[in-house]
């Protein structure tokens, strides 16, 4: 019974949440233009004009077959026009951020027309997107003659949630270990976290719970 009461209440809670952040987003407006650094994107000071368009692309999420897609972001640019971008953290056309596909490695690199971006998801003391990774998984591919062939083990697009710290801007992919991590101070969450069943699937809904109570 305390079990499905925190539940219902975890529920209740994540629903005002989503509409929460939703309007910290839309309260904290990023300005129109090109973000050279993590700093800049803290402070919302972009660094430079962004005079192209932003285009979408989607991609398949799953096998061959999946009926999944997410959309990846692109510059609008040419060869010749990407020295003009240079190699951003990120880039806002007014109404959405987009990050760098590179940000979450050592070094962020040069634009180029095929350039990914990412779309900013929450935004918060932990702010979320989500980003393209691959994953190992057996499957099939159609061979010569249209016949089906099964593969030893082939690579699948996934979505992982990466969060970002905004007080020293580092970056992870969110998993238990590091949501654990987060929760540590907040008794109540980190307990709820720790009885909850389902909690593998909710890792997001509980770090929004989290950037709600513990505000910038």
């Amino acid at each position: 019974m305390k079990h499905l009461y925190n539940l219902i209440i975890f529920l209740l809670f994540s629903l005002d949440t989503v509409q929460s952040q939703t309007q910290e987003i839309a309260k904290f407006q990023y300005k129109k233009g090109i973000y050279e650094t993590f700093e800049n994107f803290r402070d919302n000071k972009p660094t430079k004009e962004l005079n192209y368009a932003i285009i979408p692309k989607s991609k398949v999420i799953g096998s061959i077959f999946s009926d999944k897609n997410f959309n990846v972001y692109r510059l609008d640019i040419s060869a010749k026009q990407k020295d003009s971008v240079g190699s951003p953290y990120g880039i806002c056309d007014g109404t959405n951020f987009y990050f760098n596909k590179s940000i979450s490695t050592t070094s962020i690199f040069n634009v180029n027309p095929r350039t990914e971006f990412y779309k900013m998801e929450n935004y918060g003391r932990y702010t979320t997107y989500k980003a393209i990774g691959s994953s190992s998984s057996g499957g099939f591919s159609m061979g010569a003659g249209g016949m089906m062939m099964s593969n030893g083990g082939s690579s699948v697009n996934v979505l992982i949630d990466y969060i970002i710290n905004m007080e020293t801007g580092y970056i992870v992919a969110l998993d238990k270990k590091v949501l654990k991590k987060i929760l540590a101070d907040d008794e109540e969450l980190a307990g709820l976290f720790d009885q909850d069943k389902h909690k593998k699937t909710l890792m997001l809904d509980y770090l929004l719970w989290y950037n709600k109570k513990h505000p910038l």
